[in-house]
This record gives C-alpha cells, sequence and structure tokens, in this order.
C-alpha cells in the first residue's frame, strides 16, 4: 500500500477513535496507544481534523483533548467557519470607538480579516491552537501584516491578534517592544481587548 494510502487510513483510524470515545474526550498519548499511529503523524492528523472543524480541542494541563464535533446539522448545511470575524468584530467597535470613525470588514480568509476607515486601516488575525512551541512561521505571518500596515500612510493603524495564546504570548515576548506605528491588541475569546503595544 502507498504511503498516501496508509496516510489516509491513519486519519480515518484517529478519527473513528475520537469519535466513538464521544463525548468523553481523548489525549494524543490515548490516541497513539489504541491506533498505533505514531505520536508526529497523530500530531499532523489531529491538526488537520480541528482545522476541517471534525474535532475540538481544549489544553488541559499540558496535555490537548480532543473531542468529536458532532454535527447538529449535515455538513452541506453548515456554514463555513470564519474564526478571525469573531475577532474583527470587536477590533471593529473597539477601534471604531477609539478613533472615532466606522470601520468597514473586508473579508479575505477563514484566518484574516481587513478591515478599514477614514484614515485607519488594520487587520485581524486568528490562529488554530497547536500542541506545542508555536513555529516562526506563525510570528513572521504576524510581522508581515505590520509591515503591511507600517507602509501605509494612513494615521491610525492596528492589528487585532485571536485564537491561540501561545502564538500571541510568544509574538508579544519577541516583537512587542518594537513595534511603535500600529496599535497590537488581543482579543480574548469572550472579546475582551488587551492592549500588547
Amino acid at each position: 500500500m502507498g504511503e498516501g494510502g496508509m496516510r489516509g487510513d491513519n486519519r480515518q483510524k484517529v478519527l473513528d477513535f475520537i469519535r466513538i470515545s464521544h463525548p468523553k474526550s481523548v489525549t494524543s498519548a490515548d490516541i497513539v496507544r489504541r491506533t498505533g499511529v505514531s505520536q508526529p503523524q497523530v500530531y499532523q492528523i489531529a491538526k488537520a481534523l480541528m482545522e476541517s472543524g471534525l474535532v475540538r480541542a481544549a489544553r488541559k494541563g499540558r496535555a490537548w483533548h480532543y473531542t468529536w464535533n458532532k454535527p447538529s446539522d449535515p455538513p452541506s448545511r453548515q456554514p463555513q467557519a470564519h474564526p478571525a470575524r469573531a475577532v474583527a468584530r470587536a477590533a471593529q467597535a473597539h477601534f471604531a470607538a477609539r478613533f472615532g470613525t466606522p470601520l468597514q470588514i473586508r473579508e479575505q480568509s477563514p484566518s484574516i480579516v481587513f478591515l478599514g476607515g477614514e484614515d485607519c486601516a488594520g487587520f485581524a488575525l486568528h490562529f488554530t491552537p497547536l500542541q506545542g512551541k508555536p513555529p516562526p512561521s506563525r510570528l513572521a505571518i504576524i510581522n508581515g501584516h505590520l509591515w503591511l500596515l507600517e507602509k501605509s500612510d494612513m494615521d491610525n493603524l492596528f492589528l487585532a491578534l485571536g485564537g491561540d495564546e501561545d502564538t500571541i504570548d510568544a509574538w508579544a515576548g519577541d516583537f512587542a517592544s518594537l513595534c511603535l506605528d500600529v496599535e497590537v491588541v488581543r482579543v480574548t475569546d469572550e472579546g475582551a481587548i488587551i492592549p500588547l503595544t
């Protein structure tokens, strides 16, 4: 059997194990022990299942716990999830009041939303939670959007970050003090705004 077929079989094994364990959550160690799929493959498969909306994850202590995201409607009827929209809505209300001008939301992708108004512009970014240390590519995404904003001739610039706290904390620890022209905030899952710069 080819590598692609094996990878597909492992994905199905992981999904089936999470599904039959529902409503109880399972850890990566549980999945490895019960399915025989290697730890690195479980990590990649679980990440893909979360991104597709089939599985939910929550961190409890040092371990991630996975549960099946049982659909209430057939998948064809469910709207496509856009996690950055919630971050964008909170940022829109906050910065419209702060700058005294309405902001329009223009969606770009499920994880990035552009907001603009008279003499102000910004991005809302959402990061899916990961296991372990955030990859440098995530910090580069944040810095890339900051660079784009800094090239703007607008007076009021902002960046709103939501989702994975580890990614946001890693960026803030390394780069927040260097950010002079763009106001950066964290948007919590509840919609609260926490200044980072």
